[in-house]
């Protein structure tokens, strides 16, 4: 037998008490003082007076020791919880009796656990055969004291007990403790008074939730997490006390009722108060928790003498539009929208072009992404970062015009403008994955959907169901097939057409640099210039305001059928992935993550102008494109790649480590390779042309 004061064995914290706290609305709970409660046929000991909603010892008996063990079928809980509201005695202790007996009602044969609270303290107790004795020592609780009623909250599971004492009024967790006993698994409830002078405390709230039903909740809502969320009329809030209507906040409005939001403390209190409010489930959406995204919905891009604001809120898949739209207008011979294709529910999936004036031949491609997952809305803000700090400061800054003029540059900030969506406005647990209605029930629920990164075709479903999952309503649901899903086949698409030389996929939330490939079992290049090129972005970038640094990883856990991978396989682009600090951070620490993870774009784009690198173009002897397999044979691939020059204008990039002496190999089947020597100095991209000696038909 063990004792302990932490709650740490039923996984309910006392430094978290909000997380612990089990409503009395879920509809599992039985009163224990309803109008039909008898007192008759209770054991006892002292005289008990009871009436509908209340219980009180109505006089003392001579030993000072008084318990009552109601009889009905109710009581008789081994695992379970339990739920009491008392006043304390002017003097002595009084409080709850658990898993007890007392064979004939004689107190000399009481067996049982007891949670008993005096003025300043609380303890736990047990019985046998009558004699009473402490399983550890009190629990100072000072505060019990000013304390009018006081309530005790008690979990039962196999040997465990642990129990919160609240006020009785606020509800304010005043203090926790908990035991381990194998001693008494079953038994009745009651109440216990060992009190010295009149009058007797008063039990005015008396529930209990045996196991058999501690899983269910109300049909319709399963509230979790530090917040609650309902629909009420203003009026209805403002019949309540002062402190509770503090405890509101009016979070959005829904035609005649207001949506406020509180804590489960708060909720407890409101509708002990018999307010009349709905209690809405867990699927409330993100826009009940971001004040400024609410600010900002619906509006236009608020223009500034440079650009536009970028840093107000989140965005939903339409204020992204009309923010590209307006840094295409405002800088057109910079930047242009592209729509790269539909979502699973028809939405634009749109990409930002920026480049230089065109008429120095192909350029290398690099492409910019987030919200892969809906929910990660901060990876968005990222991507945007990139779209204002380009366009901005064009014509000022002599490093972005080179990037410009060197680069074609490619930005999606939202892949995935479903899920976005669903997470801003419908479900906060829904999002992560794309709209489509994967159980077949003709409307999205949050379960629904398929994670666009376990979807690429590169090692899809590889590790069964480790790196993705088969089970539509699993989080990291593969699809049914490879590439199955629209918004995967868009960036596809656009991958074909630009053979990407390095991509950054930007994510939350874990402060890392994945470089490819990710995938378990699947060879590098040897030198890994993709590796090289994430070490560098890491330590480019500043300590993040988690007051971590970014590191470079392979892979936080295992995955198959990622965006990464599958740019690294097809086209040799050096394809990070980015976790940013934090997850939808609001306000002022959402606009610092933002600007603390500027230098990761910014670092790639440098390396790519500067290399060292290689970048050229393959015709054939008639000066047409040839779409061959480009080899730098002191890099050559180890895992059955063939990297192509692109079909449209013979076009290809290659990242290197160091600078030094390389050997192009170009193949084309049915021909003999043709090999080039490449000398590549310090700090240099180098443009080369091959020209075959055959004319392709």
């Amino acid at each position: 037998m063990t004792a302990i004061r932490l709650i740490a064995v039923l996984g309910l914290f006392a430094s978290t008490p909000l997380l612990a706290f089990t409503s009395l609305a879920t509809g599992g709970e039985t009163s224990l003082l309803a109008a039909n409660t008898t007192l008759s046929t209770a054991d006892r000991q002292g005289e008990w007076q009871g009436q509908p909603g209340k219980v009180q010892l109505a006089s003392l008996h001579p030993s000072r020791e008084h318990f009552l063990l109601l009889s009905q079928s109710a009581c008789l809980v081994g695992d379970g919880f339990v739920r009491l509201r008392l006043t304390l005695p002017h003097a002595g202790k009084a409080g709850l009796v658990l898993r007890a007996s007392a064979p004939g009602g004689d107190p000399a044969g009481l067996t049982g656990y007891g949670v008993l609270l005096g003025k300043a303290d609380a303890a736990l107790v047990r019985w046998d055969r009558g004699k009473m004795r402490p399983l550890d020592k009190p629990l100072p609780l000072p505060s019990l004291a000013k304390t009018a009623a006081v309530e005790l909250n008690v979990w039962l599971v196999g040997p465990h007990i642990a129990v919160q004492v609240l006020d009785g009024k606020s509800l304010e967790v005043l203090g926790a403790l908990s035991m381990s006993d194998r001693a008494l698994t079953e038994g009745r409830l009651g109440l216990y008074v060992l009190a010295r002078k009149p009058p007797g405390p008063i039990f005015d709230l008396w529930t209990v939730r045996r196991a058999a039903t501690a899983g269910q909740a109300q049909p319709g809502s399963n509230p979790a997490g530090l917040y609650r969320f309902v629909a009420m009329s203003d009026a209805a809030l403002q019949r309540t006390d002062p402190d509770l209507r503090a405890a509101w906040t009016q979070v959005d409005r829904q035609q005649a009722v207001g949506i406020y939001r509180g804590s489960p403390r708060a909720l407890e209190r409101l509708l002990r108060a018999g307010i009349s409010a709905k209690l809405l489930d867990i699927d409330s959406p993100f826009r009940y928790l971001d004040a400024d995204y609410r600010a900002q919905v619906g509006r236009e891009p608020e223009p500034t003498p440079t650009g536009f604001r970028t840093d107000l809120s989140y965005k939903n898949p339409a204020m992204l539009e009309a923010l590209l739209r307006g840094y295409a207008k405002r800088f057109k011979q910079l930047a242009s929208v592209v729509e790269l294709g539909r979502s699973v529910q028809g939405r634009p999936i749109l990409a930002l072009r920026m480049t230089g004036p065109q008429g120095s031949g192909p350029r290398p491609a690099v492409l910019l992404s987030g919200g892969h997952h809906g929910d990660e809305l901060l990876s968005i803000e990222f991507a945007l970062d990139a779209v204002q700090g380009i366009l901005e400061l064009a014509g000022t800054n002599q490093e972005v015009d080179e990037w410009l003029d060197g680069l074609d540059i490619w930005c999606v900030p939202m892949v995935n403008p479903d899920g976005v969506h669903a997470f801003l406005e419908l479900s906060s647990y829904g999002g992560r994955k794309n709209g489509r209605d994967t159980n077949g029930d003709g409307r999205y629920e949050a379960g629904d959907g398929v994670d666009l990164n376990r979807n690429y075709p590169f090692r899809w479903h590889a590790f069964g169901e480790v790196g993705s999952r088969s089970q539509p309503r699993d989080e990291w649901y593969r699809g049914p097939t490879p590439a199955s899903e629209p918004e995967t086949r868009a960036m596809m698409q656009l991958a074909e057409r630009e053979h990407f030389i390095a991509s950054i996929s930007y994510h939350t939330w874990d402060t890392v640099v994945l470089a490819p490939y990710t995938t378990d079992g699947v060879p590098n290049p040897q030198p890994n210039e993709a590796w090289h090129l994430a070490q560098t972005v890491a330590q480019a970038a500043p300590v993040q305001p988690n007051h971590r640094r970014f590191v470079v990883k392979r892979q936080i856990y295992p995955v198959d059928g990622v965006d990464q991978d599958w740019l690294r396989a097809t086209h040799g682009t050096a394809a990070l992935l980015i976790e940013g600090a934090y997850h939808n951070p609001q306000g002022r620490l959402r606009r610092e993550t933002v600007t603390a993870t500027r230098a990761t774009w910014q670092t790639l784009l440098r390396m790519v102008v500067q290399g060292p690198g290689i970048s050229g173009t393959i015709r054939d002897a008639t000066g047409g494109p040839v779409a061959a397999e480009v080899t730098v044979v002191e890099q050559s691939p180890r895992a059955g790649e063939r990297w192509l020059a692109r079909a449209r204008d013979g076009h290809f990039d290659r990242l290197l480590v160091k600078p030094g002496a390389y050997t192009l190999r170009v193949a084309v089947p049915g021909h003999e390779p043709v090999q080039q020597q490449v000398d590549v100095p310090p700090g240099r991209r180098v443009q080369v042309t091959v020209v075959l000696p055959w004319a392709e038909k």
